[in-house]
Parts: structure tokens; C-alpha cells; sequence
């Protein structure tokens, strides 16, 4: 430690020794100011979490302020929200990712514009089943008005336990259909509550058997357990953002991604997720198709809730970015 460089001999002191040494007296080394600096935010950190209150230092409003917030019935909520240190990380790099302006697409296709965003998060593609960055969820879509898949969000991703003893390839056939734009069978189709799709397919929720079962033509072809959403949706969305990104296109094709609006969600409830399901306004979302070799190729069974109604699946949502004017 010490001054390093900076003074190495009397002449690099130009001041005289009385005054040198109040100096030198006062200085502080710069590792010690940081370690410093970390727990006196630790413990500023750990006040909101305790006391849920902001008497210790106010919240920084440039981060922390919502743009609106709902609690888990859809009302108003007037609660301050005490942040975590996964959220404040975000919020800093999400920042500095929206100052760059729009950012050409890294990736063809849907799931350009979350890898885009992702590896300028500094997040590597994987399958875990925790959330992304420091263990919260970081959910990406466009905001392109137009496109009505864009009103919905994705949650997680969870097949069922099958009860129809066919392999993948065979249950392609059985249940989707012959695909002829791309000339494949396929097994691309949405399934809810509310009616039976075109292809025979429909949920329904038993609670004395806390299952969801998914039937076709009245029989039950697989189901899922209720402890298993819960296991889904606490473990990857007990914290989670929603990022919005307007999308330029060029005339090439090419699509260019501004990340511009943060949603923040928090606790969702296994209960309130079966309710949406039997409301018909949670779905699954089965994507399988099979390859010219006759092998299957599954892209996830995943489900999905329309935009509006995450207020009814978590305890609590807020509108982080953009921020409102004060």
C-alpha cells in the first residue's frame, strides 16, 4: 500500500514538513476507503430489509422509483419497495445497456433479442433452473405493437408427466399435425381451460388431485403436479424482471434492439397460477417438431400468462423503467 509512485523522494513534496505531515496524517488508502465504502452499503442494504423503511438513507430515485406498482389482487399498492443486491446490480447495468441506444440484434430469430441483451449483461446461455443474474430471473421481449404473441410472457418450462406411453417422435404425430410450409410433422400448438383447440387438446384442474391433467378428446394424455409448479415458479421466478426492447428493422432484415422498460416482479403464487389456468388465461405452449431423420426435435413444453395479469400471479409488480417524471 502507500503512495506508490507518487512520492518517492522529499522534492516530489511540495509543501513543508509541518504541512506534510498533516497531510500524510489525513490520506487514507484507497483500498481501505473501498472496503469501507462495501460494508457501510451492506448495512444500508440490510436496514431495508429489516425495518422496511428508508430512515436510515432514502433510496436512490433515480433507481428505485416506480412508475406504478400493483400488489397481488391488482390494487395500487403504496408499500416502498425495499430492494436487493440482485436488483440494484440489474438496475446499474440495465442503465448503462439503455444509454448505448439501439443495439443491432447478435442473433436471427425470436430469441435474438434475449440473447442480445443477455450477453451484454455479461449472462452466458444456459439451462439452469435458477434465475439468470445473481439468482433473479431476466425475462426479454420485444414491444413491437403489432405482433399479438407479444402480449403474453413466458414463465418457465416444465413437460408433463405422460400417461400415454408413446415415445416423443410417436406423440408428434399423434398429436400435432403434417406441417406443409416446412414439410414436417409438427407439434407446435397452444392449450388451455378455456376451450378444446383444433386438434382436440385441452387442460383441466382437478384440486382434489392438486394436478393439472392435459386430455385430448376428453382423456387424460399427461398431468402436472401442483407441488411441481410451485417447484418451478419459486425456484427461477421468486425474482424476476420483465425487459421491453423497441425494435428498429432494416431493410435487410436485420433488427436493432433499444432496451428501454424494466418490470419487476416478486413472489408468485402457486395458487393464483392454478386459478389464471382454470381461468384460461395461463396456457402451455408445446413446440416439437420431427427432423428429416425421424427423430424429434422438442423446443420445450412452456407456460405463458397474458401481460395484464401478472398482478394476479405475483405478490407484487413494479414499473422500474421508464421512469415517470417527478
Amino acid at each position: 500500500m502507500g503512495f506508490g509512485s507518487i512520492v518517492e523522494t522529499r522534492e516530489d513534496v511540495p509543501v513543508s514538513d509541518t504541512q506534510a505531515y498533516q497531510q500524510f496524517g489525513n490520506a487514507v488508502v484507497p483500498d481501505v476507503v473501498t472496503a469501507v465504502g462495501r460494508q457501510v452499503v451492506n448495512v444500508i442494504l440490510e436496514h431495508w430489509r429489516s425495518q422496511g423503511n428508508g430512515c436510515l438513507v432514502k433510496p436512490p430515485a433515480q433507481r428505485l422509483r416506480a412508475a406504478g406498482s400493483a400488489n397481488g389482487r391488482g390494487q395500487t399498492s403504496t408499500l416502498e419497495l425495499i430492494p436487493s443486491d440482485a436488483l440494484l446490480a440489474f438496475l446499474e447495468k440495465f442503465d448503462e445497456i439503455q444509454q448505448m441506444g439501439p443495439v443491432r440484434s447478435l442473433r436471427k430469430g425470436d430469441t435474438g433479442v434475449g440473447f442480445t441483451f443477455e450477453t451484454l449483461l455479461g449472462i452466458a446461455e444456459n439451462n439452469d433452473k435458477s434465475g439468470d443474474f445473481m439468482g433473479m430471473e431476466v425475462k426479454t421481449h420485444r414491444t413491437d405493437k403489432q405482433i399479438s404473441r407479444n402480449k403474453y410472457r413466458h414463465l418457465f418450462l416444465k413437460a408433463p408427466t405422460w400417461k400415454d406411453g408413446l415415445k416423443a417422435k410417436e406423440r408428434v404425430a399423434s398429436y400435432g399435425y403434417w406441417d406443409d410450409k416446412q414439410g414436417r410433422w409438427a407439434f407446435y400448438e397452444s392449450v388451455n381451460c378455456g376451450r378444446t383447440n383444433t386438434y382436440g387438446l385441452k387442460l383441466s384442474v382437478d384440486q382434489e388431485q392438486q394436478k393439472v391433467f392435459l386430455e385430448k378428446k376428453g382423456t387424460a394424455i399427461g398431468f402436472w403436479r401442483f407441488e411441481t409448479l410451485e417447484t418451478r415458479l419459486t425456484e427461477k421466478l421468486t425474482e424476476t424482471v420483465f425487459v421491453s426492447a423497441d425494435v428498429q428493422r432494416e431493410r435487410t432484415g436485420e433488427e436493432l434492439f433499444h432496451y428501454s422498460g424494466v418490470q419487476y416482479c416478486h413472489r408468485p403464487s402457486v395458487d393464483r397460477f392454478v386459478e389464471l389456468i382454470e381461468d384460461g388465461k395461463a396456457w402451455v405452449e408445446f413446440r416439437m417438431h420431427l427432423k428429416p431423420d425421424g427423430s424429434s426435435r422438442d423446443h420445450g413444453c412452456e407456460f405463458r400468462v397474458s401481460e395484464k395479469l401478472l398482478s394476479r400471479l405475483f405478490d407484487r409488480t413494479e414499473q422500474l423503467r421508464p421512469l415517470k417524471s417527478a
